[in-house]
């Protein structure tokens, strides 16, 4: 019969022990890593700083608006290369009625915005990716917004990339679907909105989480030269005759 002692115990414990440790070192120091990594968030309101207003140089009118929205940092330390795109972006027609709604989705590349803490100076390389650092935010720019002819304009680091120019005289809504990324950081998106008063083409409200319009009422508004916009008469939106222009998704 053999017999074990307290030393053969201590053995068997010190090995099992040392597993543990070998194992779980790794899982803790990974876990330590994750806990530490930057976390973004994506945040619109429909005041200062996301919605600035710049006035005329002869009155207090609201000449357009800067739209930016802003990405927070909520870990403790710093996000590396941290870059933002606007994807999607989709418009709403509203008729004379203002009840019948027609959705159209502008046809885009998806395009990386500039940051405002970064001059337009600097070259656009540059300007594409940023460090933010733990508990602060910056802000990527994606549109301004011209009351006067209520049209909207999506700025692009790539100013040559031209977007489909929907129809503005009808619009009272725009959603937008945005995402950011880093090299230490978890990629997010978020969907985003901007409603404008048909009467004086100010922006009214603005915010985030309103779901992108569905398949069935949504129209392709694709760019080609010439494109002849979409033309409202009473309750019936009517499309362009070259059918090629707007497709039903």
């Amino acid at each position: 019969m053999v017999t074990t002692t307290v030393a053969d115990w201590l053995t068997a414990i010190g090995t099992f022990g040392a597993v543990v440790v070998a194992l779980g070192t790794p899982a803790v120091t990974w876990l330590i890593r994750r806990s530490r990594r930057p976390v973004l968030k994506i945040e619109l309101s429909g005041s200062e700083p996301n919605l600035r207003p710049v006035l005329k140089t002869s009155s207090d009118d609201i000449d357009f608006y800067w739209l930016r929205f802003t990405v927070k940092n909520c870990g403790p330390t710093t996000a590396q290369a941290v870059r933002a795109q606007l994807r999607r972006y989709w418009v709403r027609t509203a008729t004379d009625s203002g009840h019948d709604q027609a959705w159209a989705e502008c046809v885009i590349d998806p395009q990386p915005l500039a940051w405002i803490s970064r001059p337009y100076h600097v070259d656009p390389g540059r300007r594409e990716a940023v460090a933010i650092p733990g508990r602060s935010s910056d802000l990527p720019t994606f549109a301004r917004f011209d009351v006067a002819d209520a049209v909207m304009t999506l700025t692009f680091l790539d100013s040559d990339y031209v977007p489909p120019s929907p129809p503005t005289s009808q619009l009272v809504e725009y959603r937008f679907e945005v995402s950011v990324s880093a090299d230490n950081a978890d990629l997010v998106t978020a969907h985003l909105w901007c409603e404008r008063e048909r009467a004086h083409g100010l922006l009214t409200g603005a915010g985030q989480e309103r779901r992108p319009p569905s398949s069935a009422q949504t129209h392709l508004f694709v760019p080609r030269i010439g494109n002849p916009p979409l033309t409202v008469h009473g309750n019936t939106v009517e499309e362009p005759t070259d059918a090629s222009t707007l497709e039903s998704s």
